[in-house]
């Protein structure tokens, strides 16, 4: 048995594909601009030396993607853009359900990518106090849960129409 009888390749029917999503997901909304959101409850929860701690790994954070943006930012989306136009081109043009796959749950990644990038440069121009700071990181982390909650019922909805297909019903 090698790996590709393992691994199933028919992406939206697969475990896999369904594992990845889920972790990606639960990833994303577990770390905001690079601060995990334990460290974000403790801060709140017990002060001192956790919001020490959180203000600075946010702080840095910040600095690093304002800083990579500033430099490379317009490189960077360029790059992203061809690369989902690509992926999505593969998908849907060329009828490839791996790429379709991968486009599905990019896309949305990529609008939390976006609106986390524009966080960072909106909290390096405010320099917000450390509870404003852990406020808009919690904010943030709602959205992107709730981004999640749609990119995932928007895989749901992609599977049941290449079902459909599949099936020719449609």
């Amino acid at each position: 048995m090698s790996l590709f009888d393992l691994v199933e390749f028919t992406s939206f029917w697969s475990i896999w594909f369904w594992v990845i999503v889920v972790v990606s997901w639960s990833v994303t909304s577990h770390w905001t601009l690079g601060v995990p959101f334990d460290l974000i409850l403790q801060a709140d929860r017990k002060g001192g030396e956790w919001v020490d701690h959180c203000d600075r790994v946010a702080r840095t954070n910040i600095f690093r993607l304002v800083y990579y943006f500033r430099n490379a930012g317009i490189a960077l989306m360029t790059l992203a853009g061809f690369g989902l136009a690509a992926i999505g081109t593969l998908g849907f043009y060329a009828n490839i359900e791996f790429f379709r796959a991968i486009f599905v749950l990019s896309i949305p990644h990529a609008v939390v990518g976006i609106f986390t990038v524009r966080l960072a440069f909106i909290l390096d121009r405010q320099k917000p106090e450390p509870e404003a700071l852990r406020k808009a990181l919690k904010r943030r982390r709602f959205w992107t849960q709730f981004t999640g909650l749609i990119g995932i019922a928007f895989c749901a909805g992609v599977a049941v129409v290449e079902m459909a297909f599949m099936m020719g019903l449609v």
